[in-house]
């Protein structure tokens, strides 16, 4: 039986594993909010208020998906704990990325 890895190796490795599912689904929901933007040819503030819905409604679904991602695993109830807790540092984060759209796109 191999060696189990130092308990921070864990911890680093069980986050980068639940994170990575949910920057995907964060990312692609902003992206399907941008091909959707300019196919309806909507305006600045119609793409803002698509893509802080779509993130805003659609964040238990990616917990949802992280969840099921990983059934064998302990990560469910940090799942429950942490989820909420990245929606607002991620919509804040995508403020400032469609702030940077507004200015350069």
């Amino acid at each position: 039986m191999p060696p189990k890895p130092e308990p921070s190796r864990r911890i680093r490795r069980c986050c980068f594993i639940f994170y990575r599912p949910l920057f995907f689904f964060f990312a692609g929901n902003l992206l399907f909010a941008f091909v959707v933007s300019k196919w309806l040819a909507s305006g600045y503030e119609n793409f803002v208020s698509l893509s802080f819905t779509i993130l805003a409604r659609n964040s238990p679904i990616a917990l949802a998906i992280a969840l099921v991602a990983f059934p064998d695993k302990p990560l469910v109830a940090i799942a429950l704990v942490i989820g909420p807790l990245i929606e607002l540092p991620v919509l804040a984060l995508v403020s400032q990325i469609l702030l940077w759209i507004r200015r350069f796109g």
